[in-house]
């Protein structure tokens, strides 16, 4: 969700305008980000590419909470770089509130929050335009309700969470089934021997 407040004396087609070529800069310009985060152990040196909409998105991503606990703080240095890369392309930052929204799915108790700027004062007029942007979880839908009515929630997971994990860590799906698939023959082998 994008809103404006106006200057005193514009006209609403101003508003509209600048609204929606914001949100045309937002679908429309790509950037790079450099970033660290720090660690224990140390910093991590990340790039990471894509268009602002599409990067404002992983930033709501990265900043996932359960029923409103934050999954991971670690996300900090992400997020303030792409709110500042933002505020450079963007004409009037100062007068815009762009709001990030992610759930998986209607209602869910996982969701990701993600803001830039301000809220616009009270009893001012504001103009918005909204941006939908593809969920880039795979659907696997089908296969979890197939689990669920095999194994309940134990196999739900294990349909569910590898394909999330994939998502929020760029693990390549083939490695992360490798690695649970040996892990679970490692287990076998402790429990038999």
């Amino acid at each position: 969700m994008l809103s404006s407040s106006p200057e005193r004396g514009h006209q609403s087609t101003a508003r509209t305008r600048t609204a929606e070529s914001a949100a045309n800069v937002l679908t429309t310009s790509t950037a790079g980000l450099n970033y660290t985060i720090r660690t224990d152990d140390g910093a991590i040196r990340r790039t990471t590419r894509g268009t602002l909409a599409g990067l404002l998105g992983q930033a709501a991503l990265a900043n996932a909470s359960v029923r409103g606990a934050e999954l991971s703080r670690a996300s900090g240095p992400f997020e303030h770089a792409v709110a500042r890369r933002v505020r450079e392309r963007l004409d009037h930052p100062s007068r815009m509130r762009l709001l990030v929204r992610w759930e998986p799915y209607r209602n869910a108790h996982l969701r990701g929050r993600f803001a830039v700027g301000k809220s616009p004062p009270p009893r001012v007029d504001v103009h918005a335009a909204e941006i939908t942007l593809p969920n880039k979880f795979p659907a696997v839908r089908e296969r979890a309700l197939d689990a669920a009515s095999s194994g309940g929630y134990r196999d739900v997971a294990r349909v569910v969470a590898p394909e999330s994990l994939s998502v929020w860590f760029r693990i390549e799906r083939r490695r992360w089934r490798y690695t649970t698939a040996k892990r679970a023959r490692r287990l076998r082998l402790d429990s038999d021997g």
